[in-house]
């Protein structure tokens, strides 16, 4: 894959640019959850506010040259941008169109990046940190507090308990695979707001990520694969027992036949939220049944945008108006199909795919393979959850990612 050159001229624009970059992560991950506590008007805003001002003035003093980064992160935002044109020719509201692009706007994080004076990972990494562990007497307090689970969730805000979960996972088992289990220690204490908000697919995601990990960094051996067997096979009973002793079900019955063919495609009108790979189905049969363009193409971003309590809708998602499909749990894959299409979407999820491989190849350290562990989560919550919808995830994947896939960057 080609590169493609850019160079920044340091200036005390840059300075004042890596202070604003540090208040924009701060507030990507702190806003969602200070503005359900907080009724304060345009705080959930704040990110959006700092990004948009400041990706103007980095774009603008990009110069080619000193600062090398591989074409294929231009993929995806350049895609998106053509999406847009899309949107426009199709008659879709500007203001869903530009709602729409807030919503993924860390697609173009890397415009920002390019022109850091520093590098922030560290400090990134420190608040990650502090952000999980920090989480856990607030999911504590929400057990006793909240009616429903999905509102256990630390610092991430309401309804986004698998948030939470991703981030453990990712962190745990990069530090896990990179400095030893025996070295975990303390980390096992974030998996305590996952228990309490019971998001199961944590015990199925975790082991995976690790196990690919360990392969990956060519940690693991034989007999170390059987002593994580036995190991599994022991959590897995406990978990069992656990789940009985709390909500009155054993674990292993989230595999049974029947349950997996409810959760996952049947649906009827009792239901109260539509499985996933049903929505899947919806999406492609409404393509299947457009013209050849839009099959291939999708009908642009924001084509099934679903804002505020319903009010403003994308053309697509006002042929779902009034339907569930326009609620509850909308997956990733879903958003892709009808925005851009089977091809767009087969693009995308190769931009995935060819991330995850050229990045694994690298150097073993602990930031690639935290990048790897949040591709493979992303690549899971395609079919999942819109994992790009949210701010402190799609900062999260896409800063590490293109981090990593930056041939050089000069830092002074």
């Amino acid at each position: 894959m080609q590169a493609i050159s850019f160079k920044t001229e340091e200036t005390s624009f840059k300075v004042t640019l890596d202070g604003l970059f540090k208040i924009y992560f701060l507030s990507c991950m702190y806003t969602p959850f200070l503005a359900g506590l907080i009724p304060l008007p345009g705080l959930n805003l704040l990110d959006d506010l700092i990004f948009f001002s400041i990706l103007p003035f980095c774009i603008y003093s990009i110069k080619s040259g000193q600062n090398k980064i591989d074409l294929l992160v231009l993929t995806l935002p350049v895609y998106i941008l053509f999406s847009c044109i899309l949107s426009v020719f199709n008659g879709e509201d500007l203001t869903v169109i530009l709602l729409s692009l807030k919503n993924i706007k860390n697609l173009f994080l890397f415009f920002i990046l390019i022109s850091l004076r520093d590098d922030n990972t560290e400090f990134i990494k420190r608040h990650i940190l502090f952000f999980l562990f920090a989480s856990i007497p607030v999911a504590v307090f929400q057990f006793f507090t909240v009616t429903h689970q999905d509102d256990i969730t630390g610092l991430f805000g309401p309804k986004s308990t698998s948030l939470y979960s991703f981030l453990v996972i990712v962190f745990v088992a990069t530090y896990a695979t990179y400095y030893g289990l025996n070295k975990v220690k303390w980390l096992w204490l974030l998996f305590i707001p996952v228990f309490l908000n019971e998001t199961k697919i944590t015990f199925i995601l975790f082991p995976a990520i690790l196990l690919t990990l360990l392969l990956i960094s060519k940690k693991i051996k034989i007999k170390h694969f059987f002593i994580l067997l036995i190991i599994g096979s022991i959590f897995f009973n406990l978990l069992n027992e656990i789940y009985l002793n709390l909500y009155g079900y054993a674990f292993s019955e989230i595999f049974n036949y029947d349950y997996l063919e409810t959760y996952l495609f049947e649906y009827t009108d009792l239901h109260n939220d539509i499985p996933r790979f049903y929505r899947l189905f919806v999406a492609y049969t409404y393509l299947d049944n457009s013209s050849l363009f839009d099959f291939y193409f999708g009908y642009g971003l924001g084509s099934e945008y679903v804002g505020g309590n319903g009010e403003t809708l994308g053309i697509v998602a006002k042929d779902f108006e009034y339907t569930l499909l326009n609620q509850g749990t909308r997956i990733q894959l879903f958003q892709m199909l009808l925005d851009y299409g089977v091809l767009g979407s087969i693009i995308f999820c190769c931009c995935l795919l060819l991330f995850l491989v050229k990045i694994s190849i690298k150097k073993i350290t602990f930031d690639n393979l935290f990048t790897v562990a949040m591709l493979l989560v992303m690549l899971f919550s395609l079919v999942y959850q819109n994992m790009f919808f949210t701010k402190q995830l799609s900062f999260v994947l896409f800063y590490f990612v293109y981090m990593s896939m930056m041939k050089k960057i000069q830092f002074k």
